[in-house]
């Protein structure tokens, strides 16, 4: 049985696995023609690239589409995967997979 501090502990550790090194330096990729083909979808290679840049700076999506076709360029829970998610252009805004409003 482990104690209620022991839980905290590991949710602190958790936590802290996803904060980047470097969390106020932060790179903001485009998608079409950057992280993916036109119109096509991320390579497992280009996915686990941007997963460990994550581990040492904040990491953020940028693109021209709707979040519905984003998803389907980088996978479902894209929100969740990066703190930051700006779709149409940047009028529609995400920070840690909640909508800005």
């Amino acid at each position: 049985m482990s104690s209620p501090s022991a839980k905290k502990q590991k949710t602190d550790d958790e936590n802290m696995s996803n904060t980047p090194e470097k969390p106020r330096t932060i790179a903001l990729f485009d998608v079409d023609g950057t992280l993916t083909i036109p119109r096509g979808e991320v390579t497992p290679d280009m996915m686990e690239f941007m997963k460990e840049l994550s581990k040492k700076i904040t990491v953020g999506i940028v693109g021209g589409s709707d979040l519905p076709k984003q998803q389907e360029q980088l996978g479902d829970g894209i929100v969740d995967t990066f703190p930051y998610n700006f779709s149409q252009n940047g009028l529609v805004a995400y920070k840690d997979g909640k909508i800005l409003e």
